[in-house]
């Protein structure tokens, strides 16, 4: 089976003071086949120790860069500044990848030169555990436009951030800065659409790694919560890729779920600086609430969407396919 050659891929692992998380991520990583040949860990915290416990690897050349006066999205912002290979992963240190991981994704995007993104799911793992065994991997999956994977994400599925592989040019095309002032830490899913911008994006539907599960998580601190234009931004940004037609797949979805989307994340994903009844109206003004969303809440009842999500989820099953 033929495959990208493993040099053309440059890893970078993403920490800020975990280095006994690192430590395990760094050997998921040295466990691929093919042998990865460009590794950096980029630290936004300059932290002693973590460049104490590498010295463990020392004689596997891994590079490191302290990126703290990039700011705090210093480690992509150095990625793209320290990027030399054709494809890159940036792999945060609570997360571990299965040892076929890299192989089967260059293989995969050997056989399919125009995708910008390919990801995959995960499984979680407790960090005071051992992980669980996964099997072999199949290379089986999804290639999707740009609106495909929103329509995928945003109904269906909950692909990788963390496992995401980016073209290199795709990559340094995204402004980093920009982005995640806008979405703050729901800048992930919007980041990897502005990668895919006119090629394709493929979604692995096997598990191709484990995600970290740990109390100091920060998707899961309600005290870094954002403010709420960051989720009026991201769902606005659903709408630009989806639309909201009604005899659409994509469309239809965003229509039934838009409403529950804006009161979800109005409820637990942002600061409530406003009343809902201000998010909703601003909201609208910034087309994250359409107006076929909005009155389709009173059609779309938890049944129906629930249906919806059943449904689709069923859908992507059936059309997965070897992507080799």
């Amino acid at each position: 089976m033929g495959r990208i050659n493993s040099s053309e891929l440059q890893v970078f692992l993403l920490t800020y003071r975990r280095p006994k998380l690192l430590r395990k991520t760094i050997q998921s990583v040295l466990a691929q086949t093919p042998s990865v040949q460009h590794i950096c860990v980029l630290d936004n915290g300059g932290f002693p120790e973590t460049r104490e416990m590498l010295m463990e690897f020392e004689r596997h050349d891994i590079q490191y860069r302290d990126t703290r006066e990039f700011g705090s999205w210093g480690n992509l912002i150095a990625a793209q500044k320290y990027l030399q290979q054709d494809y890159v992963l940036l792999l945060h240190d609570d997360d571990l990848i299965h040892p076929e991981y890299l192989g089967t994704a260059l293989s995969v995007l050997l056989m399919h030169p125009e995708v910008n993104l390919l990801t995959a799911n995960t499984v979680p793992w407790d960090i005071d555990r051992l992980p669980m065994d996964l099997p072999p991997l199949s290379a089986t999956g999804h290639l999707f436009s740009g609106r495909e994977y929103a329509t995928y994400v945003y109904n269906a599925g909950h692909p990788s951030y963390s496992l995401a592989i980016y073209k290199s040019s795709a990559f340094k095309a995204v402004k980093i800065q920009e982005n995640f002032d806008r979405y703050g830490k729901w800048g992930d899913v919007p980041f990897m659409l502005e990668t895919i911008q006119s090629g394709k994006a493929v979604v692995l539907t096997d598990a191709c790694g484990w995600m970290g599960l740990h109390a100091g998580q920060d998707t899961n601190d309600p005290s870094t919560r954002p403010a709420y234009q960051a989720w009026i931004n991201r769902e606005a940004n659903f709408y630009r890729f989806m639309g909201d037609d009604p005899f659409s797949l994509s469309g239809l979805s965003f229509c039934i779920m838009n409403f529950r989307h804006m009161r979800s994340g109005y409820k637990r994903r942002v600061r409530k600086d406003i009343s809902f009844k201000q998010f909703l109206a601003e909201a609208q003004a910034a087309s994250a609430l359409t107006t076929r969303g909005k009155w389709a809440r009173w059609l779309a009842f938890r049944f129906v969407q629930k249906m919806l999500e059943a449904y689709l989820r069923s859908h992507y099953h059936k059309i997965a396919k070897s992507l080799l």
